[in-house]
């Protein structure tokens, strides 16, 4: 008897438990990520919403109470500064009052990558940075430790990023990327450790952006790679318009060609012949820090990587390569810009050439500049166009090149072009957004990454 009411107990309390998570049923459902414990998914369930109400009570509280008025940041670890280069959510290039330019990695914080490589909430980061730079009245560096002023490459400054408002208000930027769920804390050796810890708890907990709920629009999910032709590429990513607005950064594509140029041991520019107008179309391809053997010059190479813009320029990152030919480069894939026939030159107004293998002739030197990270500089040059105008050319020649001139000596500083006349220059065209770059101002860039594609005089 016992037995029985046992069983019938049994019996009752599994098809109550059933029947209250029949969805056909009435109850109500607790969602959560779209769906609810009985298998209800959410009607209105948007996995790309980002609804959260973000706050920061953490960042308005911190303020900035060191002295820096007058004061250098190489010298004295803290000091004014503007900006001279965005690179993404937790880098950017500086410039001290004294003209030093400085790369700097924010201290405390990592945020998703979105340069060699491209994660999910990388593009917002790097925008909500770029933003927020631009947007500060003055901005303020300070480091922790004058003794340990280094991160792991040993040549990036780590520092507090401090945004001074007109009122002399302060915000710490590097704390208000992690209490926007835009970069995990890494402070935990650092005076404002306990502040971070804080920071992160909300986010943590309702699994924001980073942390996991609702997905990046900004970032490409699909598993498979778009083919496109590089003139497709071009037309459709090329244009100025395109880079100012970071057209579908991260959708991956699958390109192929031939290697037409390096740029150091990592990355390369790519050209590709279309037969429907008889142009050769080009665009480059950024490896990050990891060698690739397989961009030798010449190789004929399928690519698959993620749109991305370096300063307004279309490029390819997050790349892996693989070699489908090998053979020489071939000649003919250099432009020529005295066959243009439609009196089109080497400007903004001509985005098809940017990326483009180019060689151009009779460029007057006058004057340059280096930079002060690395071996970099550029040669300012004008020339006269098929219209008799003078225009603006400079010759850009990256801290990754190795430019070796005819005393086998490696060539650091534009001066050793001063006085000379350009007669011919092989190169790639590239292009600097004016609103990103002061030095540049919009300018339009001959990459050389040989000194055996110029002639000197």
């Amino acid at each position: 008897m016992f037995k029985n009411i046992v069983k019938y107990f049994l019996l009752f309390l599994l098809v109550f438990i059933l029947a209250g998570c029949d969805p056909n049923q009435s109850h109500t459902h607790s969602y959560v990520n779209g769906k609810c414990e009985c298998g209800e998914e959410d009607p209105n369930y948007d996995p790309f919403a980002d609804t959260y109400n973000y706050v920061t009570p953490e960042t308005d509280a911190l303020k900035l109470s060191a002295s820096w008025e007058g004061k250098d940041f190489v010298k004295d670890g803290i000091g004014e500064v503007t900006v001279s280069q965005f690179v993404d959510g937790d880098t950017a290039h500086f410039k001290t009052k004294n003209g030093e330019k400085v790369t700097v990695r924010f201290s405390g914080v990592n945020t998703p990558e979105s340069t060699y490589k491209v994660e999910p909430w990388g593009f917002a980061a790097s925008k909500y940075t770029k933003e927020a730079l631009r947007n500060a009245y003055k901005i303020v560096l300070q480091c922790e430790d004058l003794e340990e002023r280094f991160d792991s490459t040993g040549e990036r400054y780590l520092s507090w990023v401090w945004l001074i408002d007109e009122s002399g208000d302060s915000r710490l930027l590097n704390l208000e990327l992690v209490e926007v769920a835009l970069g995990k804390a890494k402070a935990s050796d650092t005076v404002y450790a306990d502040i971070f810890t804080k920071a992160v708890y909300d986010v943590t907990i309702a699994r924001c952006r980073i942390y996991g709920y609702n997905n990046d629009p900004d970032y490409d999910y699909s598993k498979e790679a778009s083919a496109m032709s590089l003139k497709e590429i071009k037309e459709q990513y090329g244009t100025i318009e395109a880079g100012v607005e970071g057209k579908d950064k991260g959708k991956k594509v699958i390109i192929s060609g031939v290697v037409a140029r390096r740029d150091g041991t990592t990355s390369a520019y790519i050209q590709q012949y279309n037969d429907e107008d008889n142009t050769y179309y080009g665009v480059y391809v950024y490896g990050g820090y990891t060698p690739k053997a397989e961009l030798k010059l010449g190789n004929s190479v399928v690519i698959e990587g993620k749109i991305g813009y370096y300063f307004g320029t279309l490029q390819l990152t997050d790349i892996t390569v693989k070699v489908r030919s090998f053979a020489p480069s071939d000649p003919s894939s250099v432009i020529n810009i005295d066959y243009i026939t439609d009196n089109s030159v080497i400007n903004v107004n001509n985005p098809i050439l940017i990326g483009s293998l180019v060689n151009i002739t009779d460029l007057t030197v006058t004057g340059g500049y280096d930079d002060n990270d690395g071996n970099a500089f550029t040669v300012k040059t004008t020339y006269v166009n098929n219209e008799g105008h003078t225009v603006r050319l400079d010759v850009r020649v990256g801290a990754n090149i190795n430019l070796v001139g005819p005393d086998k000596n490696r060539i650091t500083s534009y001066e050793y072009f001063m006085g000379k006349t350009i007669k011919s220059i092989t190169a790639v065209v590239s292009y600097y957004d004016s609103n990103i770059d002061d030095n540049n101002n919009g300018y339009i860039q001959m990459m050389l990454t040989s000194f055996d594609d110029i002639v000197l005089e």
